[in-house]
């Protein structure tokens, strides 16, 4: 029940705030970092819970452009950083989706390098159902508006730092 409370509570917390970087019980330990900071440690994340995707296809939202572009133009203003683009879908972890997956993180890579962004400087990375946000046991108690934001979570991208950060 307890459990039931948290991700309850913790969603609506994440409803009041930006969509696009939540902290999760996998990762409650991860430095995050936004975009318009000026320090960053090598192992902190962009976290985009935003719906970059279409729905089970590998065409990018129009919407995801406007966030792309955004880390793109962080991209270029930070030219050590090194990101590992860390791509996740639903926890179904079937091999379509871990699959899937994986050439959604290939869709992202090229596109930043078609923003100017060197290939040396960005790792795509499909994770598919590993490591979620929310996991198959948290949802079973959640209303259906609340399971399908926490399916959102768990359908993320992640842009991890790996190296080139500083020390904050």
């Amino acid at each position: 029940m307890r459990t039931t409370h948290f991700i309850i509570a913790h969603l609506l917390l994440l409803s009041l705030t930006s969509p696009f970087y939540v902290s999760s019980q996998y990762d409650r330990e991860t430095i995050s970092f936004e975009l318009n900071d000026s320090t960053f440690s090598n192992g902190s994340t962009y976290r985009v819970v935003d719906r970059l995707f279409k729905y089970d296809i590998l065409e990018l939202e129009t919407s995801s452009f406007a966030i792309l572009d955004s880390i793109a133009a962080f991209l270029i203003q930070h030219t050590k950083i090194v990101v590992e683009i860390r791509t996740h879908t639903n926890d179904n972890g079937d091999a379509y989706s871990n699959n899937l997956s994986g050439k959604r993180a290939h869709v992202i890579y090229k596109y930043l390098l078609e923003k100017g962004i060197d290939s040396e400087r960005l790792i795509p990375k499909g994770y598919g159902a590993e490591n979620p946000v929310y996991s198959s046991e948290e949802m079973e108690h959640l209303t259906e508006a609340q399971l399908e934001e926490a399916k959102l979570y768990n359908r993320r991208t992640d842009f991890l730092i790996i190296a080139g950060g500083t020390a904050p």
